[in-house]
């Protein structure tokens, strides 16, 4: 669906800001830290691994979807931080990190 406006950096930013400080973002984001946060991706991996028998005999199989887990973790973790990374790109702070806390997600390692 076409925008009916033109969009500037400026109104990008903007229109950025008011969506991260909306409630319905907040909701949103909400739900996707506690899906598919810390607790939520330990809750998804405990079910998954919970089908490991005893033989090993689906090994492959759980491999197979602990790599999906990961995979569909890590978009809904971009999908979340994408405003407030396109912001910092927008407002020339693309290389300062985010704050720590600013967007909790998964505190896995190597994360």
């Amino acid at each position: 669906m076409p925008l009916d406006v033109t969009i500037t950096k400026d109104t990008e930013v903007e229109d950025l800001h008011a969506l991260v400080a909306s409630p319905g973002w907040q909701r949103f984001a909400a739900f996707c830290h506690q899906q598919w946060g810390a607790e939520g991706y330990r809750q998804h991996s405990r079910k998954i691994m919970g089908t490991l028998g005893v033989d090993n005999a689906n090994a492959a199989s759980v491999s197979q979807q602990m790599i999906q887990l990961e995979a569909v973790a890590t978009q809904i973790e971009n999908l979340v931080r994408w405003p407030v990374e396109r912001i910092k790109k927008l407002e020339g702070r693309a290389e300062q990190p985010t704050p720590p806390g600013a967007l909790p997600f998964r505190t896995r390692a190597g994360r």
